[in-house]
């Protein structure tokens, strides 16, 4: 019996769990339906919303921006009122433009209108000038001929007058020319006259002077004036010369005239050496005055320009010149001239100046080799080889080499050695006047401090 229930109960609880499965899957719908109705419900009320607010923001604009009347207006609550006229002038309906001011804009101003140009109007100006001259004429008052009479007749008298003044002006210059002439005249006649008269007087004198030294009565001692020629010949002579290097001096120093100098300006003061300036240098080679020959020194201190502003001749620069060896008997300096500069940088400029010392004194000083040793020593060589024929002339002269009937004794060696002793003399004291008219010898070490004296105005660039 139990199984039988139990069989017949399965049957039952399958049917139930159908139902079950029923009932849920229809709740399962129900909720899906309610979940849907919702969400489709909360987007139309936040479209609304959104609707809303965008209606909202429209409606300030438009009261912000057209006012309060003018939305009243939009909507219809508020009429026009009564009109007084049928015209329709469009007062409500104009716009405002832009914001009110408390005073009146000008209107612009309108542009000029052209005015129609005539083309005849050059010629109606010309015909109203040609009027209003016939006008003028008109009105002018004619002269009459008492007034051109009278005219002329001023006008003759005012020629007139300026003729004769002209012809006064030149009567008087003619006189005047005329009277320098005859003054010019008179002072070459009396030219001529005095130089006619000096003539005439120097001739008589000298026909007069003939005549007393052409006369018997007149003794010409011409002993005396030998003698005091002779005696007195050196001293008249060198006093005169000195007298006519004192007139001759004189009379220069009488007849120079004075000369203005005129002023002139610098060209490049910032680029010149000036006449004047002493550059200090050292001496690179040695001079030796017994032959002549060229020089090189270099320039110790800086050479600026004449303002200053920079350095001409820097130290370095070389100077090229030349000695002279002509030396005199105590003279203790050398005549130096230098001929160029040429600067470290490779400017080169001729500077024609002089050597002086450290005092400014033209030439240089050395030291001074006066050769004595040398003109004694030749001298006493000299005298010696002339006294040797001399002693054996008279070494011989007590020899006889021959005699003759008369008892006459001739000395042959002493003659021939008179002879030769004679010239050998005369050709050494040729020989001797050379050595003794050797001039000095000046010397002059590397590496002296000289002085060179700009004698032009040097412009280096």
């Amino acid at each position: 019996m139990q199984d039988d229930k139990s069989q017949n109960q399965e049957p039952i609880h399958e049917g139930d769990q159908h139902q079950e499965e029923a009932r849920l899957a229809a709740e399962r719908e129900v909720l899906l339906n309610e979940r849907r109705a919702k969400q489709t419900g909360k987007g139309k009320n936040r479209s609304r919303a959104m609707l809303a607010i965008l209606l909202g923001g429209t409606a300030f604009v438009l009261f912000v921006t057209v006012g309060p009347s003018g939305v009243l207006k939009l909507l219809g609550t508020i009429g026009d009122g009564k009109s007084t006229s049928s015209v329709d002038m469009e007062v409500d309906r104009e716009k405002d433009k832009g914001p009110h001011l408390d005073f009146t804009v000008p209107a612009p101003p309108e542009p000029p209108k052209e005015k129609p140009v005539d083309p005849n109007q050059a010629w109606n100006q010309r015909f109203k000038e040609m009027q209003d001259k016939l006008a003028e004429m008109e009105r002018r008052k004619r002269p009459s001929a008492d007034e051109i009479r009278e005219m002329l007749s001023s006008y003759k008298e005012d020629v007139s007058r300026k003729l004769a003044d002209e012809r006064k002006a030149m009567s008087e210059e003619n006189a005047r020319l005329r009277e320098a002439a005859q003054r010019a005249e008179e002072a070459r006649r009396r030219a001529e006259e005095e130089a006619s008269a000096l003539g005439a007087a120097s001739k008589e004198r000298e026909k007069l002077d003939k005549k007393q030294r052409e006369s018997d009565s007149v003794i010409v001692d011409e002993r005396s004036n030998l003698g005091s020629n002779s005696d007195t010949s050196g001293a008249g002579s060198e006093n005169a010369a000195d007298l006519d290097r004192n007139k001759r001096f004189l009379k220069a120093s009488a007849s120079e005239t004075v000369q203005t100098s005129v002023s002139q300006k610098l060209f490049d003061k910032s680029r010149m050496v000036v006449q004047g300036t002493i550059i200090s240098a050292v001496l690179e080679t040695a001079i030796d005055t017994q032959l002549p020959g060229n020089i090189r020194a270099q320039v110790m201190q800086p050479v600026y320009s004449f303002d200053g502003s920079r350095v001409l001749m820097p130290p370095g620069t070389m100077l090229v010149g030349q000695f002279n060896n002509d030396v005199d008997l105590a003279q203790k300096r050398v005549l130096i001239a230098w001929n160029r500069a040429v600067t470290p940088d490779g400017k080169s400029i001729a500077i024609g100046s002089t050597g002086t010392d450290t005092l400014g004194r033209a030439g240089t000083l050395g030291n001074v080799d006066n050769r004595y040793a040398t003109k004694f020593g030749a001298a006493i060589l000299i005298s010696a080889i002339n006294a040797v024929p001399t002693m054996l002339s008279q070494r011989a002269g007590g020899r006889s080499s021959g005699g003759d009937s008369s008892g006459t004794t001739v000395n042959i060696g002493g003659e021939l050695a008179s002879n030769a002793g004679k010239d050998l003399s005369d050709q050494s004291s040729s020989i001797l006047e050379k050595y003794l008219s050797l001039p000095p010898v000046v010397r002059i070490p590397q590496g002296e401090e000289i002085r060179v004296f700009v004698n032009r105005d040097l412009i280096i660039r």
